[in-house]
C-alpha cells in the first residue's frame, strides 16, 4: 500500500510577515525626524518651527514619541486583517476624545493616535488593494471642507498654523470611515464613548467639590477659559474634566445622556439592577453638565430628555407634544415658567451680550472677505472683545475664517449624516429605527450646543458624524438593498 503522506503543518504566524513596509517606513522616518529635532535643539531652533507649534523643541514627550512611534506602528499593523487592530485603535480615539486637554503644544493623545490609525489605513490598502472600493458623500465633503481650508491658508504662510489643528481631525474622519466596517465596531463606540463620559461627569464633579471644600483647583482648563462662576454669593469651579473648556466636556456627556436614557425608556422590562444603574449614570451626567455651568449644553440637554418619549415611542408623540403643552400653560398661567426664564436671562445677560457682539463682528467680516474669510484662528485680529474672543457660534465661525463657500460645505457636513439616519429609520425594523433615531436626536443636542461656542472644528462633531454615517450603513443593510 502506498505511504499516506504526512499532512502539512500550518507553519507559525510569522511577526512582521503581515507589517506593510509603508507603514513601517513612515513610522521610522515620523521618529527619526522628531528624534533629529530633539538632539539638535540647543544648536538649531527653526522659527518657523517655533511659531508653528508654539513649544520648545526640547520637550520629553517629543523624545518619548520618537521612540515610541514606530513600535506603537508595529503593534497597530501587525494584525490588520484581524478585529483586534481596528478596536484597540477606536478604543484609543476615544480615550483621546476624552482628554484632549492633556498635551504638549501640538502632541496629545489624539494626533499620536491618528498617526496610527494612518498607518493602520496605509496597511489596510496594501491589503485590499484589489477590492472594490466604495466612497460615502460624507468623505467627499470631508476633502473639499480640507482643501477650502488649504485655500484660505495659501495667500499667508503665517495662517498655515490653523491647518495643524484642522486636517489631521478631518484625516481621522475620513480612515475613520473605513474603520467601522460591522456593527459591533460601532456598538463598541458607542460604548466606549458613554463609559467615557461617564468617567470624565465622576471626574468633573470631583473637580468642583474639592474647590468648593478644600479650594484646591484640579483642572486642566486652558489660561482663558473661564474657570470660576458665581452663584449665591459663591465662588464655584466649573467641571471640565479633563477638556480644556467646560463647552468641550459637555459635548460627550449631553450624548450619552441621549443614548442612556433612550435603553432606559426602550428596555422597561430589563432586570431592575440594570435599569437603576442607567438612571443613575443619567442622573450623573445631568448633574456633571449643570457643574458646567455651561448655558448652551444646559438648553441641548433638556431639549433632549424632552423630546426622548418621541424618539423611542413616536406612535405617542402627539399625546407626548399635548402634555408638553398642557404643562407649559400651567407653567405660564401660575407665574413658575416665567420665572424660570426670567432667572436663566438674568444669569446669561453678560454672557449674551458678549456672544451677540462676536456675531455682528463676524458678519462684518463676512461682507468685506466672503469667499475665503480672513483664515483658520485668525478672527482674533478683529474681534471687539478685550481677550480676542473667536465667534461664538460655529457656522458663523467657519464663514469668517474660511468664507461662504466652506461655509455651505460644512453645513452640509454637519446635517448630511442626520437626514441619512432618519431616511433609514422609516424601512428600518422597530427596534433598528428606535436606535437610528436615537443617534440622531444624540447629533441634534450636539449641533445645538455648537451654536454657542467657537467648535466648526471638534474632533467629537467630525468622529459623531461618522457613527451617524456607519450607523446609516451599518444598521439598516436590508434598507440599502432594497434600494439598489
Amino acid at each position: 500500500m502506498p505511504r499516506a503522506e504526512p499532512a502539512l503543518r500550518p507553519s507559525p504566524p510569522r511577526p512582521w510577515a503581515p507589517v506593510p513596509l509603508p507603514a513601517v517606513a513612515l513610522a521610522l522616518l515620523l521618529g527619526a525626524g522628531i528624534a533629529a529635532l530633539v538632539v539638535a535643539e540647543p544648536w538649531w531652533r527653526p522659527r518657523w518651527l517655533g511659531g508653528l507649534f508654539g513649544l520648545g523643541l526640547g520637550n520629553g514627550a517629543l523624545a518619548a514619541a520618537a521612540l515610541l512611534l514606530p513600535a506603537l506602528a508595529w503593534a497597530a499593523s501587525r494584525r490588520v486583517a484581524t478585529q483586534p487592530a481596528p478596536r484597540l485603535l477606536l478604543a484609543a480615539l476615544v480615550v483621546a476624545l476624552h482628554t484632549m486637554a492633556l498635551r504638549a503644544g501640538p502632541l496629545n493623545l489624539l494626533n499620536l493616535t491618528i498617526v496610527l490609525l494612518g498607518l493602520w489605513w496605509l496597511a489596510d490598502l496594501q491589503r485590499s488593494a484589489f477590492e472594490p472600493r466604495r466612497t460615502s458623500a460624507q468623505q467627499h465633503l470631508l476633502v473639499l471642507f480640507g482643501v477650502l481650508a488649504i485655500a484660505s491658508a495659501w495667500r499667508d504662510p503665517e495662517l498655515a498654523r490653523g491647518l495643524v489643528m484642522l486636517l489631521p481631525k478631518l484625516a481621522m474622519a475620513v480612515m475613520l470611515l473605513r474603520l467601522l466596517r460591522h456593527p459591533a465596531e460601532l456598538d463598541l463606540a458607542l460604548q466606549l464613548l458613554v463609559g467615557g463620559a461617564l468617567l470624565a461627569a465622576a471626574l468633573g464633579l470631583a473637580q468642583s467639590a474639592t474647590y468648593s471644600l478644600f479650594g484646591i483647583e484640579l483642572h486642566r482648563m486652558e489660561d482663558e477659559a473661564p474657570r470660576f462662576i458665581t452663584v449665591l454669593g459663591m465662588n464655584l469651579l466649573r467641571a471640565s474634566g479633563l477638556q480644556p473648556n467646560p463647552q468641550a466636556y459637555c459635548h460627550a456627556l449631553t450624548i450619552s445622556l441621549v443614548l442612556l436614557g433612550s435603553n432606559l425608556l426602550a428596555e422597561r422590562h430589563a432586570p431592575w439592577h440594570r435599569q437603576a444603574l442607567r438612571g443613575a449614570g443619567m442622573l450623573l451626567l445631568a448633574l456633571a453638565v449643570a457643574a458646567s455651568f455651561a448655558r448652551g449644553p444646559w438648553l441641548a440637554a433638556l431639549g433632549a430628555v424632552l423630546l426622548l418619549p418621541v424618539a423611542v415611542w413616536p406612535r405617542r408623540t402627539p399625546h407626548w407634544l399635548a402634555l408638553l403643552g398642557l404643562t407649559a400653560l400651567v407653567g405660564l398661567h401660575t407665574g413658575v415658567l416665567n420665572s424660570v426664564l426670567d432667572a436663566y436671562r438674568d444669569f446669561t445677560s453678560t454672557n449674551t451680550d458678549v456672544r451677540l457682539e462676536l456675531l455682528r463682528a463676524g458678519a462684518d467680516v463676512v461682507a468685506v472677505q466672503p469667499l475665503h474669510g480672513v483664515g483658520l484662528g485668525n478672527f482674533g485680529a478683529y474681534s471687539p472683545s478685550v481677550e480676542r474672543y473667536p465667534v461664538h457660534n460655529a457656522p458663523m465661525q467657519v464663514a469668517t475664517e474660511l468664507g461662504l463657500p466652506a461655509l455651505a460645505v460644512f453645513v452640509a457636513m454637519a446635517t448630511l449624516p442626520l437626514v441619512q439616519v432618519l431616511r433609514r429609520q422609516r424601512q428600518a425594523d422597530p427596534a433598528t429605527a428606535r436606535r437610528l433615531r436615537t443617534l440622531a436626536l444624540a447629533h441634534a443636542t450636539l449641533l445645538v450646543n455648537i451654536q454657542g461656542d467657537p467648535m466648526a472644528y471638534s474632533e467629537l462633531l467630525l468622529f459623531h458624524s461618522v457613527l451617524l454615517v456607519a450607523a446609516a450603513r451599518l444598521l439598516a443593510p436590508a434598507v440599502q438593498e432594497a434600494t439598489r
